[in-house]
């Protein structure tokens, strides 16, 4: 199964915070399953970081390593999500979760996100 990562998923995932679901771990750490990160989330913990708004337990280039290590693709922001991007009803504000969400629907892959703005967009979620 392909699972695209919502950065608190993939934050609260690395980090083994108990704000993630034990199914949801599960089909993190399935190694049948495809995990991809998108580089938006990457940027927008770049961005977190350097105001002060998130503090995490690694820099971002270790992070990004740790990523790789483990087999996960890193998506590109590509045209076509872009284009799906501008069409976006506007239920939801934050940029990188647009993105994400537009990604989502692009790929049509399963976001793994507790955020519910995401389930008013054609896409599945998973947060079990």
């Amino acid at each position: 199964m392909d699972l695209l990562l919502d950065t608190h998923a993939l934050i609260w995932y690395r980090e083994g915070s108990s704000n993630i679901l034990l199914k949801t771990r599960t089909l993190i750490s399935d190694t049948r399953n495809n995990i991809f990160i998108s580089i938006a989330s990457i940027w927008e913990l770049t961005i977190k970081q350097s105001i002060g708004k998130i503090e995490l337990n690694t820099s971002i280039e270790e992070l990004y390593l740790s990523f790789i290590k483990n087999n996960y693709t890193i998506l590109p922001i590509k045209i076509e999500y872009l284009s799906v991007l501008k069409l976006l009803p506007d239920y939801h504000k934050d940029p990188f979760d647009r993105l994400l969400i537009a990604t989502a629907i692009a790929q049509n892959i399963p976001v793994i996100t507790k955020d519910q703005y995401f389930n008013n967009y054609p896409i599945q979620t998973i947060w079990e």
